[in-house]
Order: C-alpha cells, then structure tokens, then sequence
C-alpha cells in the first residue's frame, strides 16, 4: 500500500525535521512575556512553502506547555479565507471569541458591540453594487463610518476593554494564510485587527508572505504597503532560513524508503545528476513532498524497466520544469542514442540540434538554465556530442540498453509511458528468463510463449552474455540449439541481424567464456547431439566454424588460432556428428519440409557431396518433391532506395544455386510440364509463382546464350 505525504504542516516539535523548535520557542516566550495591556500584533514572515504554519504548531504547543491550568492562555485560531465579505469576516471572529470566552457578561457585550458594529456595514452593502463598495473601504470614509456611531458604540467598547482585562488572561488569536487572500481581503483582515478587535490583553500572530502582502495591498492603499504594514504590525519575526542539509536529509531519507537494494542503484552516477543539477529543485519540504509523493505513486509502476537514477532525475523534472518534461519526450531523437552523423551533413546536423535543444532551455529560467544543460548532459549523452567533442560509439547503445537507462532509444518510451510498447519485451522478463536457466525445461518453455517477441529477446539477450553465471551457460547453449529453428526469422533493423545470426552470435559471446577448447568443444557435442527439434542452428555454427579455420576454400586463410572455438580434430568429429543429424531428417522425411532446406544443402554438400546429390535426386523423382525442391529457391526479400521511407518487396531466384545439386536440363521440361497441365492452378501461389519463375529465367538465360552465339 502506497502511503503519500500530504502537504501539511506539523503539529509538534517531536516532528520537527528542520531544527526549528528552538525557534519556535522563542517566538512563544515573545508571546508570553508580553506584559503590556494594549493589543500587540506580531507578525510571523516567510515565504510559501517555508513552513510558517508548522512554526505556529510549534510555538502554540510550547506555549500549552508553559500555561498554567487558570492562567493558560485562550488560543484562537481564525481564517479569514473562509468568507467573502467584511460584515460576514467580523460576525464569524466573534462567534469564534464568544465560544473561547465563555464569560457570561463578556459574551453580552459583545454580543452588543456587534450588533452595533455590524448594521452600518451591511446598510453600505444593500445600498451600493459591489464594486462601489469595495472603492468605498479602500477610503478612510469606511473607518469614519465605523466610529461615528453616537450611540454607545465607544462606550461598549471601553466596558468590554475592562471586562477582557479583569479575566486576567493572554488572549492569542492566530490568523494564518493571509498571503492567500485577494488584496481587498487583505486589507479587511488588517483592518479587523487593528481598528475592531484591538482589545486588551490581545495577541495577533499573523503569518504571511511579505511581498505578496505589500504588493496586494498598494493595490488598494495610496501608500506603499511596507509602510502600511509597520502601522499593524508591531514585532516582525522573519522566518529563519532553512539549512540547506536539512531539507536534503529529508529528501534522502524519503528516496531510500522507495529506492531498495535490488533496483541497482548506482551511487556514482546520482551524485553526478544530483550535484550537476537536481539539488537546486528542492529548496522547501513542500518540494520535497510534491516530489516523493510522485515517485512514490510512479516508480513502483515501472521499476523494473527503467534506471533508478535516471527515473528520480526524469520526474524531478517532471515535476519543477514540466515543459523541458514534455520536450524531451516529444523530441527522443534528439536526446536518446547516439550523434552518429558523418561526412559533409555532420557540422549542419550539429547545428540544427543544437539550436533545437538551446529552443528547449529557454524554457527554463535564465538563473538555472546552465544547472538544467548540465545536468540533460549527463542524462543524455548525445548532448555532449552536439555541444561538444564527446562522442559515443554503437557499442554504448548495448550498455545503455542493458542498464535501462533514459538514454537508451529501445528504453526511453518507457520512462514516458510508465509501461513498455506491446511488441517489446520488458527488462524483468528478460531477467527472469535468464533466471529459470538453470532448468532446460522451463528455459526452453519460457522462449516459446514469447513468440514473435523471441526476436527482441535475442537482440537484448546479447547485453547480458558477459554476466551469465558459467554453470548457466550449458543449459542455454542446449536450448537454442535444440529450439533455435522454431523461432521467427525476422531482423529488427535493415541492417541488423537475422534470428539464426543471432543465435549464433549469442552462442559465440557464451562459449567463449570458456577458455578451453576442450569445454567448449563438449558443451557443442552435448548439445547437438541431444538436439531433435532444430537442425540448421546446429549446421550453421559449424559451417561458420569451417570458414573461421579457412576449410572448403570458404576463406583465403584462417583466423588466429585463439579466435577458434575448437581446434581442428573437434571440429571433424562436430561435422560427422551433424551430417549424422541431417541424415537422420532426410530419413524421416522431415528435412525437406525445413525452411533452411537449401542452406542446409550447401553445407551438407560440402561434407557429404554424394549424399547430398543423391538426397536431392530422389526428392525431386516426385512431382510433389520438384515442385517443393523449386519453391524453395523462390525468395522474397526487400529492397531500399535512397528516396524510399519504406522497403519493397522483390523476388530472387539463382539458377546457379540450383544448378549446383541438380542439373536444370534435368528437371526444366518436367517444370514447364507441370505448369502447363489442367492442375496448375490448384497448387499454392508460391509454387506457381517459383514453377514460372525458374522457367522465366531459365528461357533469359538460354536466349543470352543464344546471343553471344550469334
């Protein structure tokens, strides 16, 4: 369960955070060692948010504990902000004075006093429209209108002045808020202190905002309003400052309450944002709370997705500087990732971003626009490209990506969304995949319910393979190996990797934990051997070991010998192991239905030539085998061009790969049989499409031939 902070001020000095008790005590002897008869105003002054209100908590609990039980003070505490006219403001004030008193003679007095005080006001009301009203106590007519009452007016006031003295008593009335009310309200509450209840034996701890008073009542006085203000208030007492080191103890302590051990904090890099730049948002524990009652409801949200640094540096701006907030969510490319800009377009690119993002700060103040840029820098490192000479490589997007950081693209949305797009796969799930590894079972499981999302996983997987315990390692080399071909083949990026690249990729980074030759060589035998499910995986790592040691002419020379995964005998008896698997598919019949048929040919080629051939010749005896043996060759892949936003599909077909397992005067006539016959268009459209095509590009070819005859 959530617990927010609310804004409010505390009761007592056992709660007290910011070392102001002392103070506060003060401000209660001032109060109780007055001696004087006459009404005395003190007034408390600071500004929003700096706890003036706590301080009156404070000073009227000490106050409590000082009074004896007869002599105890009568503590009102009255809001003025509660009605909207004068008759109404000083009705309720004495309502308020009469139950506090509980003095039977006093009550009736000013029961009287009221009664009289009251009709020339409210006379005023019906006779004028409220505009003209309020001109009319901005003058000193409103005064004079007050004390001309002939009859007995001064003369009741003068016999309750002898009444409140006689119950020897402090009668302390506390009116707070009154930076809040509009200027005319202003004016009418200093007005009931000064001209209407300045009985004796009175004390009046007003708090206020100083400006905001002095400008709110020079609107409505012909003098400057400090100089108003010196004619109510007696004793000024100034709010002391707050130490800076309080309100932070305060704001840390609140973070650690959020913030647990497993959410990877990196204490470096907090320092880094807080010192550059977030320490100078919190200057009140009114910002302290705003900002933790946010982080409490949003982080438990997202926790698990996002970097805990950069999620307490978002919010705080999120929070005190709302427009940069929806800046930088609105522009992404101009924050997250890297500057990757070369060439002639670099110093133009550069100068357009910077321009965008100097747009950006302005929308900040001019005294904290320097901290703000400091502190997005750090942030965001693409900043310091553009305002500098600081760039950041590729291999960064990996770590960033790993660390969830704001500055990742795959993770910035999610900062913004408080969840993750539906087509990705979140950072706790990939942590927990990885965490049910030690169990091949469930590891294999978990892969499969992703589906399409696999593809992401083994993008981001790759940022986690330096840190995966070895005694893991094993399990999940056997599960992609044995799985790895029921996972969608699709790339992320134009540029990027296939799925089967990818599971390779992983494997190499795993398996090259090891030092061994001999470990590595068994976690491969193991694997493949234990494999039922898939076979090109298994086929390709070792086609690509073949090329890594120069064999089959598939390299000019081989790789050092320390970037081999195994040494040359191993990678024999893994070649023999897998020409086993393959013989074993074409055996069940299961291999020419494998999307990979036509790499996995290739490569059987190579280490069994004659099988391979003889494989390829009795599939394509059957009409049903041809057809299938053809289509395969059909490839549909995509195409950009410098103008397009979007690829486009086009279709390959290599007579020269086929041409290379079977001859194609061998099957050309049966094709163009087969295409030509009644049933044609019962088969699926690939079939047909691949049947036409082989024959279209069969007959190119032979007319080019014809050609260079002639």
């Amino acid at each position: 369960m959530i617990n927010f902070d609310p804004d409010k001020a505390i009761l007592n000095r056992e709660n007290d955070l910011l070392r102001r008790s002392g103070y506060s005590e003060k401000l209660g002897d001032a109060i109780l060692n007055y001696q004087g008869q006459d009404s005395l105003v003190i007034g408390l002054l600071g500004s929003w948010g700096y706890g003036k209100t706590s301080i009156i908590n404070m000073a009227l609990e000490y106050i409590g504990e000082l009074g004896e039980q007869n002599k105890s003070p009568i503590i009102i505490n009255f809001n003025p902000w509660l009605f909207s006219s004068q008759n109404q403001l000083i009705k309720k004030f004495f309502d308020e004075l009469i139950v506090e008193l509980k003095d039977e003679k006093i009550i009736e007095k000013l029961k009287s006093y009221v009664n009289r005080l009251i009709p020339p006001i409210m006379g005023l009301a019906t006779i004028l429209d409220p505009a003209r009203a309020q001109a009319f106590f901005k003058t000193s007519e409103y005064v004079d209108t007050l004390q001309s009452e002939e009859e007995g007016l001064e003369d009741i006031k003068e016999e309750l002045d002898e009444l409140i003295l006689k119950i020897d008593r402090k009668i302390i009335v506390v009116i707070d808020d009154i930076d809040r009310l509009s200027s005319f309200e202003i004016r009418q509450t200093f007005q009931l202190v000064k001209l209407i209840a300045d009985f004796p034996n009175t004390v009046y701890l007003l708090a206020f905002d100083k400006n905001v008073v002095h400008k709110a009542l020079e609107e409505v006085q012909q003098i400057k309003g400090d100089e108003y203000l010196k004619k109510v208030v007696q004793i000024p007492f100034e709010v002391p400052k707050i130490y800076k080191g309080d309100i932070e103890n305060f704001l840390f302590s609140q973070i650690d309450q959020i913030i647990d051990s497993s959410d990877n904090f990196d204490q470096t890099y907090w320092w880094n944002l807080y010192y550059s730049g977030l320490k100078y948002y919190f200057d009140n524990l009114r910002d302290v709370k705003l900002y933790i009652n946010a982080l409490k409801f949003n982080y438990p949200i997202i926790k698990s997705e996002v970097n805990s640094v950069d999620f307490l540096a978002i919010t705080a701006i999120q929070i005190f500087e709302n427009e940069i907030y929806q800046s930088i969510r609105n522009n992404k490319d101009l924050f997250a990732g890297i500057f990757d800009v070369r060439g002639h377009t670099y110093d133009l690119k550069k100068k357009q971003d910077q321009s965008l993002c100097d747009e950006i700060l302005l929308k900040t103040k001019e005294s904290t626009r320097a901290q703000l840029k400091k502190l997005l820098e750090y942030m965001f490192p693409r900043l310091e490209a553009i305002y500098g000479n600081t760039h950041y490589g590729n291999e960064w997007l990996s770590t960033w990506r790993k660390e969830v950081k704001i500055c990742s693209p795959d993770i910035f949305d999610a900062y913004f969304g408080l969840s993750i797009p539906e087509d990705e796969i979140s950072h706790q799930e990939i942590k927990s995949i990885i965490e049910v590894s030690n169990d091949k079972k469930s590891f294999s499981d978990a892969l499969l319910k992703l589906g399409d999302k696999i593809v992401r996983f083994l993008e981001r997987f790759e940022d986690f393979t330096s840190e995966i315990p070895e005694e893991k390692i094993e399990n999940i080399v056997t599960v992609l190996i044995d799985i790895g071909d029921n996972f969608p083949n699709k790339q992320t990026e134009f540029f990027g990797y296939d799925t089967p690249m990818r599971i390779l990729r992983i494997l190499h980074q795993l398996l090259f934990r090891f030092d061994s030759h001999d470990k590595r060589f068994n976690i491969l035998k193991n694997a493949i051997g234990n494999s039922e499910k898939s076979l090109y995986v298994s086929v390709h790592e070792i086609a690509v070991e073949d090329q890594v040691q120069a064999r089959y002419g598939l390299a000019k020379n081989p790789k050092p010998q320390n970037e081999w995964k195994i040494n040359s005998d191993q990678l024999d008896e893994l070649e023999k192991l897998v020409c086993f698997k393959i013989n074993k598919w074409a055996t069940d019949g299961i291999l020419e239905k494998h999307d990979n048929l036509i790499n996995i040919l290739f490569d059987w080629k190579r280490w069994e030539p004659e099988k391979a051939i003889d494989y390829v010749n009795d599939l394509i005896k059957s009409k049903e085998g041809l057809i299938l043996f053809v289509t395969h060759f059909y490839i549909i892949s995509k195409m950009y061009t410098i103008t397009d936003q979007v690829s486009q599909p086009f279709v390959i077909m290599n007579l020269d790969n086929i041409r290379s397992l079977v001859k194609l005067e061998q099957i050309e006539p049966r094709i163009r049989q087969i295409v030509s016959s009644a049933d044609f268009n019962t088969l699926d459209e690939n079939n047909q499409k691949a049947l036409q095509l082989f024959l279209e590009k069969y007959d190119e070819e032979k007319s080019d031939e014809s050609s260079v005859n002639i």
